[in-house]
């Protein structure tokens, strides 16, 4: 560590036990090693500065600074490939809004919806509702008019809904509204939970929201955040936390082609955090608490979702800058740092119960039809004898009594189909697949794309 993160050290030790005196005379030696130009450290010493005295702002994205943290925030994300995390998230998003006409997206900080934007854009919907929910009227306002714009497609339209509110202070009208908006339902919250604060007497907001969400059936929810701790830990561990965080975030600026001004600019955007991260004397007045991946990748687990595998995005990253595919999770890095992650996760299916949406009935010949989107052609009184488990929609649950693992299926989507047995069925892989529509032939020893996530499969038994 450099002399002035061991004074910073110190500093911090100092405010947490209540030394003001000793805490200025820290912040006054770290000075000396301040530079004409902002760095990494000054950021530090204004924050922790801050506890000295002096009254701040705890929303961020609400200050009336030179140019607001909303802007600052889509500046950085021409440059900077792990603040594209919505895109990526989009990507997956997209899955689920093949071959529907209507859908509703529940944007939880929505900012000014570019990222519903983009899924608007290239969903090739007919009607969807956007519910936008955010702290900031301006915010609102910008997201309306993006999502009524000339952007959005000609055949395409959309009813926005603002909701001017923090995700966690929504009432119960709003999720009323939700709860009654067409179906599928879509779940977005890109570097937006971070910023939930609990209520007093209240363990964990964000797993409360989870469960909230979860009991309306969302399709999908994606989601985006930093991967760092600066949530419920003790100073000294957020101030070594936000250093080794922010200080590849501040590496990673400094790799960007973009100018001396524009890096200026990334940087007292991030500067605003550390300042935040560092300088709140109590959880109320602070914003940014951000968690591990692992962190949110667990709340989620125990509040009923599965998060499911994403594709690495096509197309090169610039030098530095990696985009991992994780079982679990998409993993933003520079230099080997993970930075932040995109995690889509879909309701959990418990064991032993059925894994469609609905109760199936028999509609003779031995065919079973369920309320929902999923049907299995076998024979009769063997269709709806299900046990087991799927790990994703899409797939055949982990076993289907009576039919046979040797046996052949074929999965009928419209027009198009592949056929494989049972058991290349129940792993998502297939030898062939049809050419028809935009399905690509799979190579000759099998298909390597997983059969995931595909809208209302239909699965037919040749016994």
């Amino acid at each position: 560590m450099s002399d002035v993160y061991s004074l910073l050290e110190k500093a911090a030790a100092a405010a947490e036990s209540g030394e003001p005196e000793a805490l200025a005379a820290h912040l006054e030696q770290a000075g000396e090693f301040s530079k004409d130009s902002p760095g990494l450290s000054d950021y530090f010493l204004a924050g922790l500065a801050t506890r000295l005295g002096g009254d701040r702002p705890a929303n961020l994205y609400l200050r009336t600074d030179d140019m607001p943290q909303i802007d600052l925030f889509y500046l950085m994300h021409r440059h900077l490939p792990f603040l594209r995390a919505g895109k990526f998230a989009n990507d997956a998003l997209l899955e689920y809004c093949a071959d529907r006409q209507e859908a509703t997206v529940l944007a939880l900080g929505i900012g000014q919806g570019r990222q519903e934007l983009d899924l608007v854009a290239r969903a090739g919907l007919e009607r969807v509702t956007v519910i936008g929910v955010d702290v900031a009227a301006q915010s609102l306002d910008a997201a309306g008019r993006a999502l009524n714009g000339p952007e959005v497609p000609a055949g395409t339209r959309v009813d926005f809904r603002p909701v001017l509110a923090a995700s966690e202070d929504m009432d119960e009208s709003v999720w009323a509204m939700v709860e009654h908006a067409p179906r599928p339902l879509l779940v977005t919250a890109s570097f937006a939970l971070h910023h939930m604060l609990n209520h007093s007497g209240e363990q964990d907001a964000r797993a409360a929201l989870l469960r909230r969400l979860r009991a309306l059936e969302p399709a999908a929810l994606a989601l985006c955040e930093p991967d760092s701790d600066h949530h419920l830990v003790p100073l000294r561990v957020r101030l070594a936390n936000a250093w080794h965080h922010y200080g590849t975030v501040f590496a990673a600026i400094d790799a960007t082609s973009a100018t001396d001004g524009e890096k200026h600019e990334m940087k007292r955007f991030f500067g605003r955090e550390i300042e935040d991260v560092v300088g709140a004397a109590g959880e109320t007045t602070r914003y940014e608490r951000h968690e591990p991946t692992r962190t949110w990748l667990d709340r989620l687990t125990a509040c009923g979702f599965t998060p499911v595998p994403l594709p690495r995005p096509a197309g090169e990253q610039p030098s530095g800058f990696t985009t991992t595919a994780h079982p679990t999770h998409l993993e933003l890095a520079y230099q080997h740092t993970s930075v932040a992650a995109v995690i889509v996760a879909e309701p959990t299916r418990r064991p032993g119960k059925r894994w469609w949406r609905g109760r199936p009935r028999r509609t003779g010949r031995g065919r079973c039809r369920t309320s929902g989107e999923y049907q299995l052609l076998t024979r009769p009184g063997a269709a709806d004898r299900l046990t087991g488990r799927s790990s994703r929609p899409g797939r055949l649950p982990a076993r289907w009594e009576a039919c046979s693992q040797a046996r052949t299926a074929t999965m009928q989507r419209g027009q198009q189909w592949t056929t494989g047995t049972w058991a290349q069925l129940d792993s998502g892989r297939f030898p062939a697949t049809s050419t028809a529509g935009n399905w690509a032939p799979a190579p000759a020893g099998g298909s390597s794309k997983p059969w995931t996530r595909r809208p209302a499969p239909r699965w037919r038994s040749s016994i």
